[in-house]
């Protein structure tokens, strides 16, 4: 619209250019509407007043339509930025919200993390103490017979802790094989304490059945104060089945492989590496 209310003025401004230049030069007859060369010089004068005042007005009228123009320009820049504004405003506050939920999970993930992690200490705790009691009691049949079903016991709370664990956070291989060996480990060491074998069990680090059992607890609590990644995938089915993978055979060639290296880190990606091959 504004540009038609130019083009318009522009048009107008012309028209009465092109009449003054006319009445200049030549007369015009407003009775018929004919132009002549001998003109009243009175009746030109009025003409060319008028036409001078219109040509004025002509040129206000451009002149307004571009300060009109300029300021809708502006009021819909001041629009626009307003409207940018705002929505930059929206953004950063959903931003602040977003932070503090992110910051919420990640305070939840800490402690159910720290829980999980406490929780393992605890058993660990408990199985050691039952292993060192087994050594001083064994010869105890009472003794016995309250120990090893509390040591029992203590191994079905590994398996749910080992099920939580793997419902938590995405493992690799070598991660899994982690909780496998642990895992595999406590097994091989409650089996010490079968009253049938009349077998001291390892309690000491001289004995690299134990010492790789410590080893294996360190490394799989020091992945648990590891902070996981908001929204990361989590294949359940996938991490117990790489964790069960490993067998009796993963611990024996374990402890042959911590023999030579005393490396967790070694232990580990060898232990992969077999179960990758096993499953070729």
């Amino acid at each position: 619209m504004q540009h038609i209310r130019i083009i318009v003025g522009v048009v107008v401004v012309i028209s009465l250019i092109s009449l003054i230049v006319l009445f200049n030069n030549f007369g015009f007859n407003p009775a018929d509407g004919t132009v002549s060369a001998v003109g009243t010089d009175f009746v030109k004068e009025i003409f060319k007043t008028i036409l001078s005042v219109c040509l004025v007005g002509g040129i206000y009228f451009i002149y307004q339509n571009f300060v009109d123009e300029g300021k809708s320009a502006k009021e819909t820049a001041d629009k626009e930025k307003q409207k940018a504004e705002e929505k930059l405003e929206k953004e950063r506050r959903e931003n602040r919200e977003n932070e503090k939920i992110r910051s919420e999970l990640r305070q939840k993930n800490r402690q159910l993390d720290s829980q999980l992690r406490r929780e393992f200490i605890n058993n660990n705790g408990q199985f050691r103490s039952n292993v060192r009691t087994w050594k001083i009691y064994k010869p105890t049949p009472k003794k016995f017979h309250e120990l090893l079903p509390a040591t029992i016991q203590e191994e079905g709370k590994l398996e749910a802790l080992i099920l939580e664990a793997a419902s938590r956070r995405p493992l690799t291989d070598k991660q899994a094989c982690l909780f496998g060996l642990y895992r595999q480990g406590y097994q091989t060491l409650r089996q010490h304490l079968d009253d049938d074998k009349k077998k001291e069990p390892p309690h000491n680090y001289n004995n690299d059945d134990y010492h790789l059992f410590a080893m294996l607890f360190a490394a799989l609590a020091d992945l648990l104060t590891e902070e996981r990644e908001l929204g990361e995938s989590v294949n359940i089915e996938r991490n117990v089945d790489l964790i069960y993978e490993c067998r009796s055979d993963n611990w024996d060639q374990a402890i042959q492989n911590f023999g030579r290296s005393h490396e967790i880190s070694d232990v580990l990606e060898r232990c992969a590496e077999d179960n990758r091959k096993d499953r070729m």
